[in-house]
């Protein structure tokens, strides 16, 4: 296996997390909440981006590149709902990341989904 790629869909965030927590004048907060998950689960972050949308609180999409590969963040508030794409190699505690967000978005409802990635198929290509 070459690495571990988690993928979150997080349901019935409250509105509050949106208008508070993730909006434009407390991003930082999030952003220091995340960055310090990575590091503290053995990730180096290369570079990392991030895009609000207009005037809806809590819109917005984000990028973190690390060594390890990527977080990417996506966020709808109007639908209550946001993505995260977490794909890992090497030493990581990922899971620990998956947790952390959880924790700190509590959605009403949650699908995580973790793909081994680079494992040898069952069926080759021709």
């Amino acid at each position: 296996m070459i690495g571990t790629h988690f993928i979150l869909d997080l349901f019935d965030i409250k509105d509050e997390i949106f208008s508070n927590n993730l909006s434009k004048s407390n991003y930082h907060l999030f952003d220091n909440y995340i960055r310090a998950s990575l590091i503290k689960n053995k990730m180096t972050i290369l570079n990392d981006q991030v895009h609000q949308f207009g005037n809806l609180e809590g819109a917005f999409t984000s990028l973190y590149l690390l060594s390890e590969s990527h977080l990417s963040i996506h966020t709808w508030p109007e639908n209550n709902f946001i993505a995260v794409d977490i794909f890992t190699c090497g030493d990581c505690k990922t899971k620990n990341i998956v947790d952390d967000i959880i924790s700190y978005l509590k959605p009403g409802k949650h699908i995580v989904k973790n793909i081994s990635r680079g494992s040898e198929p069952i069926i080759k290509s021709q």
